[in-house]
């Protein structure tokens, strides 16, 4: 949808549009359904291709479930969310949502809580205790105004047009220090917070160690990736690429996904509908931040650098110049009754924005304007002192155009390929129908590869490659893009060639069962479009950068000249992929960079959908983890620079850098032990977190832009037991503030209010073992020279 009213006609091409893009995505999983149910007739001496006709009938014989009451879509008129107050957690006002801190630079850092106050209309206020960790202090008298004189300490003003936030950004900061922090309303106190800044490059910082997250889908598992995250010995910040929340209404799906998530997450999330007012962003956060202790843990550990995708808003949002709208979203019906009007997009996402921003303590600019949306630009840069510079920017609401995220690759094969079921011709570049898939082919590609289509637009396409230009300058080793989508191109499954990876006994059962799907006039004809676009090369997500290959073109271009060693993060797709970028952002050639994709912390990919559907076909095929891995070796042969995939386990990845190489690891979580909750999944594992594995360990070397090895042995480690900072006591002695005359921060909403701490009093600094033993030598000799003056 576009920012504006729509025709019938435009409506209903919109629609269509959505169906096609959602055909691909769910391509594997309809394909699954009839092989599950197929699985009971098949016989390895018989195989009856009419089985895929039965099943399809039976199919759309079924029909739709029934909907369930305030399923997906509120009624408008009825239903609206509520702040959360106090009378949800008993009647208590209190700190339920913990402490975070975020967007580290080498002066400043940013502090935010989040206060339930008993009425929603009442003004509270909040006392911010801060203080620099430092061995001159026991750790235990840190927040203790009584026992520290260099307790840093001020009282905001928390409002109720803020929803109770508290976002502080705090200046004036010495470089490469480490903070713990709280918040009290005076009576009682909130979780205490760890935070630092970064180094300056005089500090000569000689390591980063972050993690990356991305698509974190509340109902469809504990976020255990995170309380893993918050153990990693020497965290220095996380990065989140996007899909933070998902704005989803419950249906029979669950919050959005595959099939139904956990009942006890689905109770309490909020709203029960779509998200579309300020509100309704506003609970959902609430809800994440409230119910899940693995996400409080690492946002009180760490500071965050994050940016959004598109689900904080709606599915497949963009925005450039006046063309805003999302798949997800619909301005007006007609004559749909199950839809219900959602009004202009470019107003709902200025309040998503607004939620966002109230929740994640990241920093606006203050002299740059964003595009699209009433804020100031989201852009970050983080200088890791002489090491790394990391850089995010807004790839979804500032220069995205409407068509890619709108287009299905998917579509055209599908309607050229009804009638052809000869699937060898496919292969034969001179048959009539392998013709006919090269003339789509073109077309498909002449609108991928369109240079009016932008993601990022010349603006933040060059405010990255300026701040990857003077880190170039600097002399700094890494140059770290932390974007949301994945760079490296994914081409769709060959579904014709899939038995190729399939155990010798396996090779009948799938080779067969592939074959007859493929012949089916009707139902066939996704499958055979998808084995025309990987034998093409057709990439199947142009929501992705493989739907802006000419501007990926020009920003490889300019990160091959612009960086040292240059690393592409990235997420989106809920899976683990690892790839060498190529010059142009071709399939070979000089490589450009490392694309370092994350699964998502919960949101299900192919491994879920198939795990959940073939529990009775995997004995024929070797068990789910065979098939798994057939999928996955057909995908790394098919996509070229695509050298690790995880298409199974959700997770994140761990990372440390130093001026000799940047090693990522995938750290992974077993499916069952994703859906158990976390007193007995740490019970279960014997540790102060759930289970884990390291995947995969990879290297890039300093020097060799582009390299990426696996090593055997990963070497990142994580802690044993909680960080002692965590239960430093913070007292209380209850009435208001100290200083009641003193002037009290306000305006401390989404765009944060300033406090200035360079006059606040540092504590001394703590002298060397090598300091101490100098002047103890020093002190020493003046003295028996000043004796033997006495002598004398």
């Amino acid at each position: 949808a576009s920012h504006g009213c729509h025709t019938g006609t435009q409506i209903i091409e919109e629609r269509r549009l959505i169906v096609l893009h959602y055909t691909m995505k769910l391509l594997l999983f309809a394909f699954l359904i009839p092989l599950v149910v197929a699985a009971e007739n098949f016989s390895s001496e018989r195989w009856n291709p009419k089985v895929w006709e039965d099943v399809l009938q039976a199919i759309l014989n079924r029909g739709h479930p029934p909907k369930l009451e305030n399923a997906w879509k509120r009624n408008l008129q009825t239903e609206i969310s509520e702040p959360i107050l106090a009378d949800s957690f008993g009647g208590e006002p209190g700190f339920y949502h913990g402490v975070a801190s975020g967007d580290p630079l080498e002066d400043r850092v940013i502090l935010w809580t989040k206060y339930t106050p008993i009425s929603a209309n009442e003004t509270v206020f909040l006392e911010l205790r801060m203080a620099e960790v430092t061995a001159n202090i026991p750790l235990d008298d840190h927040l203790d105004p009584d026992k520290n004189d260099y307790l840093w300490t001020k009282t905001i003003r928390a409002e109720p047009e803020a929803d109770y936030i508290a976002k502080i950004d705090v200046t004036g900061l010495d470089s490469n220090k480490h903070y713990v922090y709280a918040f009290t309303d005076f009576n009682i106190a909130s979780d205490v917070g760890q935070t630092r800044t970064a180094p300056s490059a005089d500090d000569d910082e000689e390591d980063l160690r972050y993690c990356l997250f991305s698509c974190s889908n509340f109902d469809r598992g504990y976020f255990h990736a995170y309380d893993i995250c918050s153990t990693m010995e020497d965290l220095d910040f996380w990065i989140h690429v996007g899909d933070y929340i998902y704005e989803n209404g419950y249906g029979n799906r669950g919050f959005g996904g595959f099939g139904s998530g956990i009942s006890e997450r689905e109770e309490v999330a909020l709203p029960r509908w779509e998200l579309l007012d300020l509100q309704d962003y506003r609970n959902r956060y609430a809800t994440h931040h409230r119910y899940d202790e693995g996400l409080r843990n690492i946002r009180r550990r760490a500071p965050v650098m994050a940016i959004w995708d598109d689900h904080e808003f709606a599915n497949n949002a963009y925005g450039k110049d006046s063309i805003v709208g999302a798949q997800g979203h619909q301005v007006e019906c007609g004559d749909d009754e199950s839809c219900k009007p959602e009004g202009v997009a470019l107003d709902r996402f200025n309040m998503a924005a607004q939620a966002y921003l109230e929740w994640m303590p990241i920093r606006l600019s203050t002299t740059v304007a964003h595009p699209t949306l009433n804020i100031s630009s989201v852009t970050q840069v983080i200088e890791w002192g002489s090491l790394a510079t990391v850089v995010a920017v807004d790839s979804r609401l500032s220069e995205r155009s409407k068509e890619p995220s709108m287009y299905s690759t998917l579509t055209p094969f599908q309607d050229a390929l009804v009638n052809d079921t000869d699937i060898d011709a496919y292969y034969n570049e001179s048959s009539p129908v392998r013709q006919k898939i090269d003339d789509v082919a073109e077309a498909v590609l002449a609108n991928l590869t369109n240079p009016n289509h932008t993601m990022l637009g010349d603006t933040l396409r060059n405010v990255i490659l300026d701040a990857f230009q003077s880190s170039k300058d600097a002399g700094k080793t890494w140059q770290i893009l932390a974007q949301q989508v994945v760079m490296g191109s994914q081409f769709p499954p060959n579904f014709h060639k899939l038995g190729d990876y399939a155990p010798e006994e396996s090779k009948v059962f799938l080779e067969g069962f592939i074959s007859a799907g493929l012949q089916n006039p009707d139902f066939g004809a996704a499958l055979r479009a998808s084995v025309a676009m990987s034998i093409k090369k057709i990439p199947s997500n142009p929501d992705g950068w493989d739907g802006f290959a000419h501007e990926r073109a020009l920003l490889l271009d300019g990160i091959r000249t612009k960086t040292n060693n240059p690393i592409v993060l990235g997420g989106d797709s809920h899976d683990s992929w690892a790839y060498h970028l190529y010059e142009d952002g071709k399939m070979e050639g000089e490589k450009i960079a490392p694309n370092l994709n994350v699964p998502g912390v919960t949101s299900p990919g192919y491994g879920g959908i198939v795990g959940a559907l073939l529990g009775i076909i995997a004995g024929p095929l070797g068990g789910i983890e065979n098939l798994l891995k057939m999928v996955q070796e057909s995908l790394l042969a098919d996509n070229s620079g695509l050298i690790y995939a995880d298409i199974n386990l959700k997770g994140f990845a761990a990372v440390t850098a130093t001026k000799e190489k940047h090693v990522t690891e995938y750290i992974l979580v077993e499916s069952d032990t994703l859906t158990t909750e976390y007193a007995a999944a740490r019970k279960g594992s014997g540790k102060i977190t759930a289970g884990f594995k390291c995947d995969a360990s990879f290297v890039t070397t300093a020097g060799e832009p582009g390299s990426l090895s696996a090593q055997d042995d990963c070497e990142i480690a994580f802690d044993w037991q909680r960080p002692k900072e965590w239960s430093i006591p913070v007292p209380v002695s209850g009435g208001s503030s100290r200083c009641a005359s003193e002037e009290r921060l306000s305006g401390c909403g989404y765009a944060a209010c300033d406090l200035d701490a360079s006059e606040f009093p540092r504590a001394p600094e703590v002298k060397s073992d090598a300091y101490v033993q100098s002047t103890a030598s020093t002190t020493i000799i003046v003295f028996c020279i000043c004796m033997s003056l006495f002598m004398v």
